[in-house]
């Protein structure tokens, strides 16, 4: 499945294409990407029980290109492909203070 990184991602430092080519280690703190990874396994363990249940609503500390970080409130769910399986990711992440 293609990948799709909107413009947003510039007001981290990065152009779309470098925005396209990241892994999440890369974009969030080492403390942030294991409570992402810690969430996502638990909502794989029962993604098929949930299949209409809405995004999850979570904060992690994200990276900026230049090194700094800040922390985003992140709303994330499952792409099902035609049989309503996970198949992929949604995320939208909004600067909070």
């Amino acid at each position: 499945m293609p990948g799709y990184v909107g413009p947003s991602v510039e007001k981290m430092g990065y152009s779309v294409e470098e925005g396209l080519r990241l892994n999440l280690r890369q974009v969030v703190t080492p403390d942030s990407f294991k409570t992402a990874s810690e969430l996502l396994s638990s909502e794989l363990a029962i993604a098929d029980d949930t299949a209409e249940r809405a995004a999850t609503v979570f904060e992690l500390e994200l990276r900026r290109k230049d090194g700094t970080t800040f922390r985003a409130e992140v709303s994330a769910g499952f792409l099902r492909d035609k049989y309503n399986r996970p198949c992929g990711l949604l995320g939208i992440a909004r600067e909070i203070q």
